[in-house]
């Protein structure tokens, strides 16, 4: 039988079709999103309203389905439509309805939101910008005055000629604050005199207050409709004010006021969907859990009370297990080696540290939670690594435990080696961690130099630390979360270009300032990359030092519009010409107004002290100065006694460096600090090197990723090749006498001895006896290494075999046209042949296996598995593995890696397996096994094709 668990949201939600609030004439808004049926992820762009106000569909922005946990039972998902800046507008205008003017009426609304500001819409009608209650709009928010219902109306609590409510308590609000992270039932009534709010059917709040008028009409003339997920500005319907930031799964407006108990009774009919996941709540056997649960696993009985038994003997009851979401009948439910019992009453010294018993690597650093056992020991990397399985990093140095184990070094000392740089840094600097004597090196006035542009990450991914190509060290976050953002090249906006979002947040550099020389009346430049939609008086960038005083003690780089401090802060605000007051603004001098046309779009801020002046410039343009003359004398300490650090994002207050004064609200793509003084020739300079990037979306580096260096160690006899290498690359080093007459360096002459190189990572080094000639220029091209092995079976059987081992022989690996009852009827792409668990269907009670070739795995450091597979049994009770063995012995090597077989594909998925480390310098075959349970199955099993093994990076 097959048991597709993940359509289970899909059942509730035709259920609740079927139930659906038949259509009368005092319903405006009747929409449930809880029955559509789709996948998460899924674009809806219109949903049916049975309601007068119509049919509603998107406006702006592209509202999806989501599922969230049921409160109660975190095993069942409810699905609603997911709204962050989106908006749906009703297919009938408000003034075609019975809710005009002062009619009353009732909102009720099903929500999940993770978390929410002072006001954020659900439902609304009317419009914004008064008079006092003109517009109308269900919120869910913490303002005391308007984070319920909005009628603009926002002045002091209890005037009843302001017409805004607020969750209660009156004038406080918090009950609100219950429904984060958590479906919420949310309702108000107004009656035409009294508004009262309700949470969960319970009376939160009230207030009496003028009669309401929302309006019918836009400033452009247009209708005003009814909304989902924003209210309305004045002008037209094409804006998104305090926009719902959650979920919404149902939405229920009436022209009728509602009683308290007809709320209670509303909430109580629909709690058990959003509270327990369920719609038929009866109980025979009185246990506790509903039969419609029980009826979801085999060992679960609605006729025997049994919510205290524990059938899978994991040592929690099935009550406990459906509250946690596990599977009752499966003692491991993630399948990591753990059972359910010990993750969830794992202990730490003896406090609660639990895994999760639903993801088989909590941590998401690529370790089972089985093999990171807490113990602080190696015992073995792939099978006892004895890391935290709570913590992806657990030395903290910025490199993953399981990059630590894949790279050799101590997942338990930041710095393995001893040389004074992470092994982090190291790894990503491309520098040996396990030898003292190989560590980042850089120009000695380079204090910063980050880049963030070349990250390679999603948007959204939290960034928690920063490699830095100077002498500061590493950024890490201090203060907040950091995450990647993109944003449009100025000049092409087909065209992203990333950096790191701030708000509120604080980075912090390994090395302290006065170690640095960024103290007293020390010389310097700064330049940053930036991207900020709109700036207040000042948004430090970069700084050091501290605020408090006395004048010229502090140091920070603003993007702020404050004709005295907007570009630069000493602590020294006062008049723009006096000396004495050292902060700096931006051009025009004591106008501050050049920093405005950065708004929105990628901009370079330079800023540059030679110990007498501050110059500031804007895109590589001189801006502004001021003459400060012996005025700066640079804090090397908090007050708490620690020395200063070089923080991005905010300054630091003069207590210690844990406070964000003046933070940045935009996106840092780059910065740099030199212990130099730049000319103004040389800002300009850079500032075109870098332009092709920010302005074009012209993906150009001045620094070769590579660092293709040639080098004499003795005066020109032998020639000397470096630079950073790869294993998935393949090197040729190419030679030209006469560059200018044959530009083209595919074109050029191999070196002989240097063709074809395989990569040693993370360098080649490789030398030759000087050609003849006088003048060569040689160049490195790189292209990507051949697959150590691969094969589409187009050509047969060749050296694969196949072995039966079970007793039963009801299913061999065959070799062919796949033809079971489902799943697929040919090879990948079409093709003519593929490896399937039979090509018909799968027997019953089989264990087979096949194996690859011989393949050499030495002289790699690090290689990768790819194979194309189509996933069809009973979802459930049948198995496959892939296991690396080594050739003579068939001593496995590495853990085995499960192939998911509750999936079930509808196409062929194409699946990569990292090769353990074990399996590398040895000689080993590629065993892929299947193993089918007692029940038979008309299904056609497992098919695999096109299998390929390259070489990869550790």
């Amino acid at each position: 039988m097959k048991i597709q668990t993940c359509l289970f949201p899909l059942l509730l939600g035709l259920a609740i079709a079927s139930g659906a609030r038949a259509q009368n004439e005092n319903v405006m808004i009747d929409v449930n999103a809880t029955a559509l049926g789709f996948l998460d992820g899924a674009v809806v762009s219109s949903l049916a309203n049975s309601g007068a106000a119509g049919d509603f569909t998107t406006l702006i922005g592209q509202v999806e389905v989501a599922s969230h946990p049921a409160n109660d039972n975190a095993g069942a998902l409810v699905q609603g439509l997911a709204f962050n800046g989106d908006k749906m507008t009703s297919a009938n205008p408000l003034s075609s309805t019975d809710l005009t003017g002062n009619q009353p009426y009732t909102a009720m609304a099903w929500v999940y939101n993770p978390d929410f500001g002072n006001e954020e819409a659900i439902v609304s009608w009317g419009h914004r910008g008064g008079p006092n209650g003109s517009n109308s709009g269900m919120h869910q928010g913490t303002h005391p005055t308007f984070g319920a219902v909005g009628h603009w109306g926002g002045g002091a609590i209890g005037d009843p000629n302001q017409p805004d409510v607020g969750w209660g308590p009156s004038g406080a609000a918090t009950d609100i604050n219950a429904t984060i992270g958590q479906w919420a039932h949310l309702s108000y009534v107004w009656d035409g005199t009294e508004e009262r709010v309700f949470i969960d059917g319970e009376l939160s709040n009230s207030e009496v207050h003028i009669p309401l008028n929302p309006h019918l009409s836009f400033q452009d003339g247009s209708s005003t409709p009814f909304a989902l997920g924003s209210e309305s500005d004045a002008a037209n319907v094409n804006s998104t004010p305090i926009a719902f930031s959650g979920t919404i799964a149902k939405v229920l407006v009436e022209n009728i006021a509602r009683s308290a108990e007809e709320i209670r009774t509303a909430f109580n009919a629909e709690r058990s969907l959003f509270f327990d996941g369920v719609l038929d709540v009866s109980d025979l056997d009185g246990d506790g859990i509903f039969d419609s649960i029980e009826d979801l696993y085999d060992c679960l009985d609605k006729n025997v009370a049994d919510a205290d038994a524990d059938p899978d003997g994991d040592s929690l009851s099935n009550s406990a297990e459906l509250g946690f979401g596990t599977d009752p009948c499966n003692p491991d439910s993630d399948g990591d080696g753990l059972s359910d019992g010990e993750e969830l009453n794992r202990l730490v010294d003896g406090q609660s540290a639990p895994t999760d018993p639903l993801n088989e690597d909590t941590d998401g650093d690529g370790l089972l939670d089985s093999v990171e056992t807490g113990t602080g020991v190696v015992v073995n990397g792939m099978t006892d690594a004895g890391t935290d399985p709570l913590v992806a990093d657990t030395d903290g140095d910025s490199l993953g435990d399981l990059e630590e184990l894949q790279a050799g070094t101590d997942p338990f000392n930041a710095d393995t080696d001893g040389d004074g740089s992470t092994d982090g840094e190291e790894v990503r600097l491309q520098t040996n961690p396990l030898d003292a004597n190989s560590k980042p090196e850089f120009p000695s006035n380079q204090i910063v130099k980050v880049d963030m542009t070349g990250l390679d990450l999603v948007d959204g991914t939290v960034v928690d630390s920063v490699v830095n190509r100077g002498q500061a060290g590493p950024f890490t976050t201090l203060i907040g979360q950091v995450e990647v953002a993109s944003h449009p090249a100025n000049d092409n906006p087909d065209v992203q270009v990333q950096g790191l979002a701030f708000n509120g947040d604080k980075m912090t550099a390994a090395v302290d300032a006065p170690t640095l020389g960024l103290v007293g009346n020390q010389t310097y430049t700064v330049r940053a990359w930036v991207f900020n939609p709109a700036f207040g008086n000042e948004e430090a960038v970069v700084s050091w030092g501290h605020r408090g005083g006395p004048l010229g003690s502090n140091a920070g780089m603003h993007q702020g519009t404050h004709p005295t401090f907007g570009a630069i802060g000493h602590w020294g605000g006062g008049p723009v010409d006096n000396p004495n007051e050292p902060d700096v603004g931006w051009g025009p001098n004591g106008d501050g107004s050049d920093i405005l046309a950065t708004q929105g779009r990628w901009a370079q801020l330079s800023w540059v002290y030679d110990g007498l002046e501050d110059r500031v410039f804007i895109d590589g343009e001189f801006n502004n100065s001021e003459e400060h003359p012996n005025l700066l004398n640079v804090h090397a300490s908090y007050n708490d006694g620690n020395p200063t650090l070089v923080c991005l994002g905010s300054e630091s207050d003069a207590g210690s460096v844990n406070n964000t004064p003046i933070p940045f609200s935009g996106t840092i793509a780059r910065v740099e600090i030199y212990d130099s003084v730049w000319t103004d020739e040389e800002i300009q300079e850079a500032f075109e090197q870098e332009r092709p990037l920010f302005f074009d979306g012209i993906f150009t580096s001045p620094v070769d990723q590579y660092q293709f260096t040639v080098s004499s160690p003795d005066g020109g006899g032998t020639i000397d090749f470096e630079w950073n290498s790869s294993a998935s690359e393949v090197y040729t080093v190419v030679a030209s006498d006469d560059p200018a007459g044959n530009p083209d360096p595919a074109s050029w002459a191999p070196v002989a001895g240097l063709e074809s190189l395989s990569g040693t990572p993370p360098l080649n080094t490789h030398s030759i006896a000087r050609p003849a000639g006088d003048l060569r220029l040689f160049k490195l091209i790189a292209g990507p290494a051949p697959a150590l092995f691969s094969d589409d079976f187009e050509s047969g059987a060749g050296e694969w075999t196949t072995v039966v081992n079970d007793q039963a022989g009801n299913t061999q690996w065959e070799l062919g046209s796949p033809s079971g009852t489902s799943g697929p009827l040919a090879g990948a792409d079409e093709s003519g042949n593929a490896w399937s668990t039979n090509l018909g269907d799968y027997g019953q009670d089989s264990d087979i296996s096949l194996f690859s070739p011989p393949i050499d795995f030495g002289g790699l450091q690090g290689a990768e598995l790819t194979f194309d597979a189509y996933r069809d049994a009973d979802g459930f009770g049948d198995s496959a593995m892939v296991v690396f063995r080594r050739v003579g012995d068939d001593v496995r090597l590495g853990m085995e890696v499960a192939i998911d077989m509750s999936l079930f594909d509808t196409a062929y998925e194409s699946l990569s397996i990292a090769v353990p480390e074990a399996v590398i310098g040895e000689t080993a075959r590629v065993e892929f096994n299947f193993v089918s349970d007692g029940t038979a199955d008309a299904f056609s099993g497992l098919t695999i094709d096109n299998v390929v093994i390259e070489a990869s990076s550790p």
